[in-house]
C-alpha cells in the first residue's frame, strides 16, 4: 500500500520570511499576503521536499483565513500562494480547519484524525512552521522549525525529506 504523506505548511516565516518583507518594503512593493511575491529560493526548497517525498501540501497558515469551505472560495492570500506555487508545479491539496481559538496544533490534529477515519490509516506527516508553541503538545517529532527572519533553508529540506521518507 502506497500511503500518503502530508506536509502542513505555514507561509509567514517559512516561504515569506521577514527579510523578504523588509526588502519588498524598501523597494515600495506590496507586502500584504494577497499581493506579496514570495522568494523563489524558498519555493524551490519546498519543491525539493515535495518532489523527493511525493507529499501533499496542506496549508495550516493564517493565509487560509477567509477560505469558505461551503462555496469552495479561497481567500485572496491562498489564491496568491496557489498561483506562485503553480509556477513551480507545486499544488495545494487542502487546508486545515479553522478553530475559534486558532490553535493550529489542534486544527492539524483534527485534520489528521479525519484523514485516518476516511482512509483507514494515519499518514506520515511533517509540519513546517516558524511559530511552534501551539504545535508541540500533539506533534513533537513532526515539526521542522524555521526562523521567522530567514524561513526555509537547505537544512530544513534535508530534515523534512528524511522524516517523510524514513
Amino acid at each position: 500500500m502506497n500511503e500518503q504523506k502530508l506536509l502542513f505548511l505555514d507561509v509567514d516565516g517559512v516561504l515569506n520570511p521577514t527579510i523578504n518583507i523588509i526588502m519588498r518594503k524598501r523597494k515600495g512593493e506590496p507586502t500584504i499576503s494577497d499581493k506579496i511575491i514570495l522568494p523563489g529560493d524558498k519555493i524551490y526548497r519546498l519543491k525539493r521536499i515535495v518532489d523527493s517525498t511525493n507529499a501533499s501540501i496542506v496549508v495550516s497558515s493564517s493565509w487560509r483565513i477567509g477560505y469558505n469551505r461551503h462555496t469552495m472560495t479561497p481567500s485572496p492570500a491562498i489564491i496568491n500562494l496557489r498561483n506562485q506555487l503553480a509556477n513551480y508545479s507545486i499544488r495545494i491539496s487542502d487546508w486545515t480547519p479553522l478553530h475559534r481559538d486558532r490553535n493550529r496544533g489542534n486544527e492539524i490534529k483534527e485534520y489528521l484524525d479525519n484523514f485516518a477515519m476516511r482512509n483507514g490509516y494515519f499518514p506520515k506527516y511533517i509540519i513546517i512552521d516558524d511559530d511552534i508553541g501551539d504545535l508541540l503538545y500533539h506533534h513533537k517529532g513532526h515539526i521542522i522549525h524555521t526562523t521567522t527572519r530567514l524561513g526555509l533553508q537547505d537544512e530544513h529540506v534535508n530534515i523534512a525529506v528524511n522524516l517523510l521518507n524514513s
